[in-house]
């Protein structure tokens, strides 16, 4: 009979778990307490506060601690309704975000970023959210030019709808098309780190489940004045100002340069 090793189930390494958090009266050592299961039973850790995030607090929250259990990652709400932005993508030290594969049997490719909550008491919690990585390739004319540019696919996915929502709320279109590439991630990170637009969003089970696109805030017409003064004003010569140079306007298909620190126009942007 052939040899075979033993199989032990993981258990809490590092993956995030529902857990009450509790911190001493002096607030120095940091109890974490995880909600129990069929599968796993509920488990204590005792942490030292300077091994926590600097936001730790008290209450019920997704924990994640280190495989040793020693340190924790990360806390954030379960569920609620949250103003924050996004503080960045995941990726590894001096290296670029990447594209992510799923594994299963109906693989998908997606990619993460970190929403960080920007107002109140949870305020610098952060949470990973997963995107469909559901951009593809097209053609239109910028400057009368033939070029290509990242488009949205997957029309008829019900993931594809939070990816239009989320760069929409984090303004990824607002400087025009993106040059197209195999991988958009940096270009994505740096329109939405520059942008730094806040939005609400909806944690489910501490996971985000929806994310608001802000409303465009629409400014009522002036109405005509009918007094006297004001009308008397407005006819009465007056010596003309100088005008000012007029600032040139792009056109709706032509992409605003951007310059980034060495004066240099971004590659994945138009001219």
């Amino acid at each position: 009979m052939s040899y075979k090793p033993q199989r032990i189930k993981s258990d809490f390494a590092g993956s995030p778990v529902i857990a009450k958090v509790r911190l001493n009266e002096s607030k120095t050592k940091v109890q974490v307490v995880t909600k129990g299961t069929d599968e796993s039973p509920s488990k204590t850790f005792v942490l030292a506060k300077e091994d926590c995030p600097e936001h730790v607090t008290g209450g019920e929250f997704i924990v994640q601690l280190t495989k040793e259990k020693d340190k924790m990652l990360n806390m954030h709400p379960v569920n609620g309704m949250f103003w924050g932005k996004v503080s960045g993508f995941p990726a590894s030290k001096d290296k670029p975000p990447t594209i992510r594969r799923s594994t299963g049997e109906f693989p998908y490719d997606y990619f993460l970023v970190l929403v960080e909550i920007s107002q109140g008491e949870y305020k610098g919690m952060s949470i990973p959210y997963a995107l469909r990585y559901h951009f593809t390739e097209a053609t239109e004319t910028i400057n009368g030019k033939e070029e290509s540019v990242v488009a949205i696919g997957h029309l008829k996915s019900k993931y594809t709808p939070p990816l239009e929502d989320f760069c929409e709320a984090t303004g990824i279109w607002t400087r025009g098309a993106i040059r197209y590439s195999d991988n958009i991630l940096t270009t994505l990170q740096k329109r939405i780190l520059r942008e730094a637009r806040e939005f609400q969003f909806v944690l489910k089970d501490g996971w985000v489940n929806t994310v608001f696109v802000p409303e465009t805030e629409e400014k009522d017409e002036p109405e005509p004045s009918t007094d006297e003064e004001e009308m008397k004003k407005k006819f009465t010569p007056q010596s003309e100002p100088t005008p000012e140079p007029a600032a040139s306007t792009p056109s709706e298909d032509e992409e605003i340069p951007f310059d980034d620190a060495s004066g240099s126009p971004e590659e994945d942007e138009f001219e």
